[in-house]
């Protein structure tokens, strides 16, 4: 059980700095006249997807596992949460969560 709290705790960490730093690279760059042409949403998505598979591939080989090819889509499909809650905060990912939790009091 220690052992899931840790690792729900390092993603969270993950998810939170990759977050951090996609919002610093996005209101760095916005402004640029070459993304200044295309919604901010897009390159937020754009910049945690590079971001989350660079990060991935470096984690991997600096512990020494073989880069397999569900490792890029894990990474591919985590980017669309840190995209998310670069651009609508942990609020609102909160409270998605809480309507597609089961609500043991009322039965739903």
């Amino acid at each position: 059980m220690e052992n899931i709290i840790g690792n729900i705790t390092m993603v969270l960490t993950v998810i939170g700095v990759i977050a951090f730093i996609t919002s610093v690279i996005t209101q760095v760059t916005k402004e640029w006249k070459v993304f200044n042409k295309i919604p901010t949403v897009i390159q937020v998505y754009i910049t945690a997807l590079i971001i989350t598979v660079i990060s991935i591939v470096v984690y991997l080989q600096v512990k020494g596992f073989k880069i397999m090819w569900y490792y890029i889509v894990g990474a591919v499909i985590l980017s669309f949460f840190i995209s998310f809650v670069t651009t609508n905060g942990w609020d609102q990912l909160k409270s998605l969560w809480k309507r597609t939790k089961y609500d043991k009091e009322s039965g739903e």
